[in-house]
C-alpha cells in the first residue's frame, strides 16, 4: 500500500490503507455489475486513492508541522479549513469507538464516579495516550474540558506502551481502540468504564456510551472518509458515492472492519461534509482551551 511510506504517521497510514482498500473493493464492484469497463474501473480508483494520499499528505506537511513550528491551534483548524475548501468530500468510510478504561486499583466503575474522583483529587489523577495529537489524547482532553476536570497527560510512544502502562498500574486510566483493550477487559486487568462513540458497540455488551453514562453530547471517534479536488464534476461524484457506499456494505470490507474495530458508515456527501464541519467545531474548541501543541 501507498501509506507504508508513511508508517511513522499511524493515523495517516491507517486512513490511506482503508481508503485503499475500499477503493480496490470499489473499482471490482464496478466491473462486476457491468457498470464500467476495467480500464476506466482502475482509472478511477488510482485517481482516488491519488486524492486520499493527496490530501493526508498535505494534511500531514501542514497540519502536522505547522503546529510542531508553533503555528499552534490556530495553524491547525486554519489548515483543517482550507483542505475542506480545495476538496470535493465524497463520504465518510468508517468511525472507530475508543473505551475508556481504568486500572482496577482505580476506585470508580462508572463515568460519574470517575468524574466525581478527579474532582475530589485535581490534578492527581493521569491518563496515557498513544502521542501527543493522537486520537486517543484529544478524546480524552474533550472529556476533561466536558466534564471540568484536571487529569495529567502522560503521552506514549503508541497505543501499544500506552496499554502496557495502565495494565501495569504504572497510569490508571487510558481512552484508546476497543481492540487493543479488549482482552485486557476479559481478563479484569482493565475495567472498561465508557465507549466514546454515539451509540454502544457490540464488542463491549453492557458498556454504555460516555453521553448515556453522565456526559450528554460526548462522542470522539476516529474517522476514515474520501475527498476528492475541488472541480470534480457533480455526476463524478454522485457515480463515486453510490459506488462507493454499495462497496462498504461487502462482506470482505467489513470483515476486515471488525478486525481493527471499526463500523462502515457510508454517507452521502451533504452528510459527510456536516459531519466535518461539527468535528471542525469541537476539535477548535479544545484545542483552543487546552493549548494542544505536537511537540
Amino acid at each position: 500500500m501507498i501509506a507504508e511510506q508513511y508508517a511513522y504517521f499511524p493515523a495517516l497510514n491507517a486512513t490511506l490503507n482503508g481508503a485503499s482498500a475500499l477503493l480496490l473493493l470499489t473499482g471490482r464492484l464496478l466491473i462486476a455489475k457491468g457498470r464500467i469497463a476495467a480500464h476506466r474501473a482502475c482509472m478511477i480508483t488510482a485517481f482516488c486513492v491519488s486524492c486520499v494520499f493527496l490530501v493526508g499528505y498535505v494534511t500531514h506537511k501542514i497540519l502536522v508541522r505547522g503546529v510542531h513550528t508553533h503555528l499552534g491551534a490556530e495553524g491547525a483548524i486554519v489548515t483543517f479549513y482550507y483542505v475542506m475548501l480545495i476538496s470535493h468530500i465524497i463520504l465518510a468510510i468508517t468511525i472507530v469507538p475508543l473505551a475508556i478504561s481504568v486500572h482496577p486499583s482505580v476506585p470508580a466503575r462508572s463515568v460519574k464516579e470517575l468524574i466525581a474522583l478527579a474532582k475530589a483529587k485535581p490534578g492527581s489523577l493521569h491518563y496515557a495516550s498513544s502521542g501527543n495529537g493522537s486520537a486517543t489524547h484529544m478524546a480524552t482532553e474533550l472529556f476533561k474540558v466536558m466534564t471540568g476536570t484536571d487529569i495529567v497527560h502522560v503521552p506514549y510512544s503508541g497505543g501499544g506502551p500506552a496499554v502496557v502502562a495502565v495494565v501495569g498500574g504504572q497510569v490508571p486510566i487510558y481512552t484508546g481502540s476497543i481492540p487493543s483493550q479488549l482482552q485486557h477487559i476479559k481478563a479484569g486487568k482493565l475495567v472498561a468504564l465508557a465507549v466514546t462513540s454515539a451509540t454502544p458497540d457490540p464488542a463491549l455488551p453492557g458498556i454504555p456510551t460516555v453521553a448515556d453514562a453522565g456526559v450528554p453530547g460526548y462522542e470522539a471517534v476516529e474517522w476514515q472518509g474520501i475527498v476528492v479536488p475541488s472541480g470534480t464534476p457533480g455526476a463524478v461524484i454522485h457515480r463515486l458515492n453510490r459506488a462507493l457506499v454499495e462497496s462498504v456494505k461487502a462482506p470482505e470490507f467489513n470483515e476486515r472492519l471488525a478486525g481493527v474495530g471499526a463500523h462502515a458508515v457510508g454517507s452521502t456527501p451533504a452528510e459527510f461534509a456536516d459531519y466535518l464541519k461539527k468535528e471542525l467545531a469541537t476539535w477548535s474548541r479544545v484545542i483552543k482551551a487546552t493549548g494542544i501543541r505536537i511537540e
